[in-house]
């Protein structure tokens, strides 16, 4: 590696870990991209994901507590402005805005938000005959696709539409 690329990767490393420790320090995400440089507030989300990713697991855990506890803080301060009826409703809506963001977070960070896996099995077979085709497109996405492509395959085998006929 020469020295240039490897000065390029140092400073971007250093400026990374300057990111996570502003983070920690309760900084939000478009104030650490206005004092680091970043070119904004999802390049700060991804170079703080980026260190975590590449952090030894211990390192991670720590993470985490320390980012629940702010947000476990956050939370109790809010709630009493959501629950109070002296305080104005355009308060109440702000501070409930916050405890849905600061709950998202919260999520996120333990993986409860996780996009749900999904199975999916195939066959490969050779072409099949156009009824064969509408039979599978009709199972995957309903009767409605399939109509319009054993319609379209109807027409081009009629000799009504070119093969390579624009798109409108």
């Amino acid at each position: 590696m020469s020295p240039k690329v490897l000065k390029k990767r140092l400073e971007a490393s250093d400026k990374q870990a300057k990111a996570v420790d502003l983070y920690l320090q309760g900084w939000s995400y478009r104030r650490i991209a206005a004092k680091l440089g970043y070119s904004g507030p999802s390049s700060v989300k991804q170079a703080i994901d980026g260190a975590i990713a590449k952090a030894p697991s211990r390192a991670v855990g720590a993470l985490r507590e320390e980012v629940d506890e702010r947000s476990r803080m956050l939370l109790e301060q809010l709630m009493p402005m959501v629950e109070n009826p002296r305080v104005s409703m355009e308060e109440r809506l702000q501070a409930i805005d916050r405890v849905i963001k600061v709950d998202k977070e919260l999520r996120a960070l333990h993986g409860l938000d996780a996009p749900k896996k999904m199975e999916l099995a195939a066959e490969l077979t050779t072409a099949p005959s156009p009824a064969e085709a509408a039979r599978l497109i009709r199972e995957a996405f309903g009767d409605h696709a399939a109509k319009k492509n054993v319609e379209a395959e109807d027409s081009r085998n009629a000799g009504d539409i070119p093969e390579a006929a624009p798109a409108e």
